[in-house]
């Protein structure tokens, strides 16, 4: 099984592949982008690159509260982005895929779907997803 980025969404586990992370930065200062939808927090200089900040609690529906400093960076085919999350956690090799919860339905929620990790739940994201959810938002 592929290793897992785990961060904190509200009080809940959730994870995307190493494969689909480019970076985790802690940006010196993010900048507004006027106009932009709710959930873009703003903008960040990475590497000299524009880099926009999108609030993955906010898009999911988690409430508003402390978010963490880093933010994990993907490359998300057409764009790259930022995200950022309640609390990043660690990087984990799950369990064996055997969670009871797979083979459920979960689109709405952008969750691929469930792993386990000692005991631990990580609702993997599809990314493909959520960048599809966004496109249409």
């Amino acid at each position: 099984m592929e290793k897992v980025l785990t961060f904190e969404l509200g009080d809940e586990l959730y994870g995307l592949p190493l494969s689909s992370i480019q970076e985790v930065v802690e940006p010196a200062g993010l900048y507004p982008i006027p106009s932009a939808p709710a959930w873009y927090l703003g903008a960040i200089n990475c590497h000299g690159t524009i880099l926009p900040i999108l609030d993955l609690p906010g898009i999911l529906g988690f409430v508003s509260g402390p978010r963490d400093g880093k933010m994990i960076v993907i490359d998300g085919g057409a764009a790259r982005l930022g995200f950022c999350v309640t609390r990043l956690g660690e990087i984990v090799e799950p369990d064996d895929d055997n969670s009871p919860a797979n083979g459920r339905q979960l689109p709405e929620c952008c969750v691929e779907r469930v792993l386990d990790h000692c005991g631990r739940m990580i609702h993997l994201l599809d990314l493909t997803a959520l960048l599809d959810r966004l496109d249409r938002d």
